[in-house]
């Protein structure tokens, strides 16, 4: 199979001629639309303490907060890249009617009666409206576009936002969809909405949240340390060293290899040594 250059303007790595973009760059992008749903929420944090700390008081009010313009910017600009590629791969599908099974869903009919209608006009719906379709895209003529578009609106919005450091993004709640929140190592994540019969909080395992994305990434064949990046943003930390000591155990086996004669790894092979009794495997 004959092979080229990734066409994306910062990536070297050489990929196989029938794609549009290399493994990495699809895995990045996937990463950069899980992290939209909490770019979105400290974005508008952002600009309501703006409104809190620059209008209660003489000093506030002569004082402009510099995070507010910044954050208004970057919001603006990363909504305005989802709503383009969003429109861009919605455009031209018939609008079927009747209901989806939902986001985590593989059915060839609910995905493109998805496509169809389009996702809500909201950061966070799009962003997992885009992950969902994120291999639709990825196939077209302009998926380096979009891949460079989209990365660069979302480091933009990381830039805008003083956002702490200890918050992953972990899902949209079933019921009510609002996005949920968690530490890195939590088992566990509430939403902030949803209670159950007994008036707690409604609780989810914070791995379960998460495979939806990691649907968009599990057949992506990448070199080590790209795997590792992957699995370490939507599962836990690990090291590239990990997967070579997995191959001489005889526990991994690559899949192939690149141009460059590095072994690539499918992203669901390590997933499942990392996570035997995945939800995902029992199901």
């Amino acid at each position: 199979m004959s092979s080229m250059p990734c066409p994306v303007i910062w990536c070297d790595r050489m990929m196989p001629g029938s794609v549009q973009v290399c493994g990495a760059c699809s895995a990045g992008l996937v990463r950069d639309l899980a992290d939209v749903p909490s770019l979105a929420h400290h974005l508008d944090l952002a600009l309501t303490r703006q409104t809190r700390m620059g209008g209660g008081g003489r000093r506030g009010a002569e004082t402009p907060m510099p995070w507010d313009e910044r954050a208004r910017e970057a919001g603006f600009i990363l909504k305005s890249a989802l709503v383009g590629w969003a429109r861009m791969l919605s455009a031209g599908v018939q609008t079927l009617q009747g209901p989806l099974c939902g986001q985590a869903c593989e059915h060839m009919t609910c995905e493109y009666a998805s496509l169809g209608r389009g996702p809500a006009d909201d950061m966070a719906a799009i962003a997992r409206w885009l992950i969902w379709h994120s291999k639709a895209l990825l196939r077209r003529e302009a998926a380096a576009e979009a891949v460079e578009e989209l990365t660069e609106a979302v480091r933009q919005a990381r830039k805008a936002v003083d956002r702490p450091a200890d918050q992953v993004y972990a899902g949209p709640c079933d019921e009510c969809g609002s996005d949920m929140y968690a530490r890195p190592d939590a088992v566990m994540v509430a939403c902030p909405v949803c209670v159950d019969d007994d008036g707690q909080r409604l609780r989810y395992r914070v791995k379960d949240r998460q495979l939806w994305m990691l649907g968009a990434v599990e057949d992506l064949e990448l070199p080590a340390p790209d795997v590792a990046r992957a699995l370490t943003t939507l599962v836990r930390p690990i090291a590239p060293a990990l997967l070579y000591t997995w191959v001489s155990r005889k526990k991994l086996i690559p899949r192939t290899t690149d141009a460059r004669g590095r072994a690539l790894f499918r992203v669901g092979d390590v997933l499942e040594l990392m996570d035997p009794t995945s939800v995902r495997k029992a199901s």
